[in-house]
């Protein structure tokens, strides 16, 4: 991850200023995986028990076979199904 993209979440999401570990943590071994065909994206989730909501969501996005982190933030379970509909489940 670059650190232009790690600015730009803590800028976004400013509680994730000490958390990121935890977001290379969740791309490295999610407990769920989900693809988008139409964007090329996925959505990498892992639970945790130092946020508030429990879980942290990492979007990635492949391009010419490299996989880039877009951003991340905390997430609620009732929020994530929400978010999910449309991406296919795939296997961690």
């Amino acid at each position: 991850m670059t650190e232009e993209r790690w600015n730009h979440i803590i800028e976004a999401h400013p509680e994730l200023k000490n958390f990121k570990e935890y977001l290379m943590k969740t791309v490295r071994t999610p407990d769920n995986l989900f693809y988008n065909e139409f964007t090329n994206q996925y959505i990498f989730i892992k639970e945790f028990d130092v946020f508030i909501t429990d879980n942290l969501l990492v979007y990635v996005k492949k391009l010419n076979g490299e996989g880039f982190i877009i951003t991340c933030h905390p997430i609620s379970i009732k929020r994530i199904s929400r978010r999910i509909k449309k991406w296919k489940k795939l296997n961690p």
